[in-house]
């Protein structure tokens, strides 16, 4: 039709604009790149969607909505974090094997090494676009993801039928423990409520004495003139507060007067704890920026997990081109032709680079790595193994 020849057209008119500063070779080098990419990013990405909407089709059947708006709005939230930490590196390398593929099987790559590029210079502007994804990536998960924190958790627990944040432990700077059996991010509500406080010294002398809590709910009141933006009230109190004090072993005391019992239907605690410290703990902190983190290690609180999670926000975008150096050298040494075969084996490296990252976190979470090794240890690692790839090319 007229109307698609003329944006095809522009199109090729704005491509040439905003190219007409690189050679004619990288520009045709990028096109081939280009090409590959929206492909690969409408495979994989079509792969994951009718993977995880089979897997849930029951539940997103049940929802109120219809399906086709049930389907957007989950996957409208879904995809930018599903980019972020998994399918974007896979689609940077993917895109680069298969570009060099298809170079490689028109017999394109000689003529480019015959006119005086070497290879390094051949796949420089597909290096550039690892490093523009990784840009990318860093933006998406400094401001877009932490904006849509609340809608993730939303859908994210729509799909999973699990509303609530299950046995959460926490600790406030004044040492009182905090446990809570469910806790739901959107009401800002928690379930079964404990608080034990930390024993003080009397001020006659006698042993320390604390105060544990008991309460059916524990809630977030919002207050604009409280310095935190709010307070933690517990609400239906079961046996609600009880006086203890301790001998000088450290042991509670049994005494039958030793107690207090205190029921109430309201009580207001003096706590710095916030809401997202509930939000955010153990797993929760994926979803948050650098300055919500900066925020939370000031606050002293799950430092290790939140200090890998500092560093990743700067160690994982550059993985995109990480797995660029592992992946383009396959395609190049081998004379690769075989589309499939560098695909899967595009998938083979992201794959054993998760699972080495994953088990560094996990090794941090244990104290067994510095967080800071945690972050980058895989990136120096992989980043190591793809330059002596690199090195043995023959250019």
């Amino acid at each position: 039709p007229p109307a698609a020849q003329d944006m095809r057209t522009g199109a090729m008119r704005a491509w040439k604009l905003l190219t007409s500063f690189m050679p004619v070779r990288d520009r045709y080098v990028l096109e081939n790149y280009l090409y590959a990419y929206l492909i690969c990013a409408l495979s994989f990405t079509g792969l994951y969607i009718a993977t995880d909407s089979l897997s849930r089709i029951g539940k997103f059947l049940d929802a109120p909505d219809p399906l086709v708006k049930t389907l957007i709005d989950y996957y409208g939230v879904m995809l930018p974090v599903a980019y972020t930490y998994y399918l974007g590196p896979l689609l940077t390398l993917s895109a680069g094997m298969f570009a060099l593929t298809l170079l490689n099987r028109n017999n394109e790559l000689v003529p480019l090494k015959c006119s005086g590029m070497s290879l390094y210079r051949i796949v420089a502007p597909i290096f550039a676009m690892g490093l523009l994804f990784a840009v990318l990536t860093f933006v998406l998960q400094e401001f877009v993801i932490p904006a849509m924190k609340d809608e993730i958790r939303r859908v994210y627990a729509f799909a999973h039928r699990r509303l609530a944040r299950e046995a959460l432990v926490l600790e406030d700077a004044a040492g009182a423990r905090f446990s809570v059996r469910s806790y739901w991010p959107k009401d800002k509500r928690g379930q079964s409520a404990r608080i034990v406080m930390r024993p003080t010294e009397s001020a006659d002398g006698a042993p320390p004495a604390g105060k544990e809590y008991v309460a059916d709910w524990i809630e977030w009141e919002p207050a604009e003139a409280l310095p935190g933006g709010g307070l933690w009230v517990l609400k239906r109190g079961r046996e609600a507060v009880r006086e203890y004090r301790y001998d000088a072993r450290g042991l509670p005391l049994r005494a039958p007067d030793n107690k207090l019992w205190i029921e109430y239907e309201r009580l207001a605690l003096d706590t710095d704890l916030l809401p997202e410290d509930f939000e955010t703990e153990g797993e929760g902190s994926q979803y948050l920026s650098l300055a919500e983190l900066s925020r939370q290690l000031e606050r002293r609180r799950y430092a290790a997990p939140l200090l890998v999670k500092v560093h990743q926000h700067w160690a994982y975008p550059l993985t995109h081109v990480v797995l660029l150096l592992l992946g383009l050298p396959f395609v190049l040494n081998h004379n690769n032709r075989n589309v499939f075969l560098g695909i899967l084996v595009s998938c083979v490296i992201c794959v054993a680079f998760y699972i080495v990252n994953a088990m560094c976190i996990e090794l941090a979470g244990k104290g067994t790595l510095q967080p800071l090794v945690s972050a980058w240890l895989p990136v120096l690692v992989f980043t190591g193994l793809g330059a002596v790839l690199f090195d043995n090319l023959k250019t």
